[in-house]
């Protein structure tokens, strides 16, 4: 298991966060609804690494919508937020859902960072919601 996402585990477990590992993968933390205080509709975060001896990390999270067909309006509003918010990617997936996702670069005491960038993500997604929703359904 990858020592970044280790020690996050760990930290999680200390902090009373509850969180799912992914059976076949031990680099990969599921959290879902991750911060109470937070009203974001994000229902899933993703804490990521490819291998066990990356510093790479990814976080990754979804729920904020689904692009059912690509249409000139909702691929110009996915560009406009990508602009603005561009410490994360906003994109959608194969199936259409629309995603935010951030890779850095982490160190085994990277905790902090990474609960931080977590909350910019659930800031992230409150902010972009209404704006998703509203191009969506016009």
């Amino acid at each position: 298991m990858n020592q970044i996402i280790r020690n996050f585990k760990r930290f999680l477990d200390n902090h009373g966060f509850r969180y799912q590992t992914v059976p076949d993968n031990n680099n990969i933390v599921v959290i879902r609804n991750a911060l109470d205080k937070h009203s974001s509709v994000l229902m899933t975060i993703i804490v990521s690494s490819d291998d066990d001896t990356s510093n790479v990390i990814q976080i990754t999270a979804g729920g904020l919508g689904d692009i059912d067909e690509a249409t000139y309006e909702s691929m110009t509003m996915l560009n406009e937020l990508n602009s603005y918010y561009r410490w994360f990617k906003i994109y959608t997936d194969d199936n259409g859902r629309i995603i935010l996702s951030s890779d850095f670069l982490a160190g085994e005491d990277s905790n902090e960072l990474i609960m931080s960038l977590i909350a910019r993500v659930l800031d992230i997604a409150d902010d972009c919601y209404p704006k998703i929703m509203r191009c969506l359904w016009g």
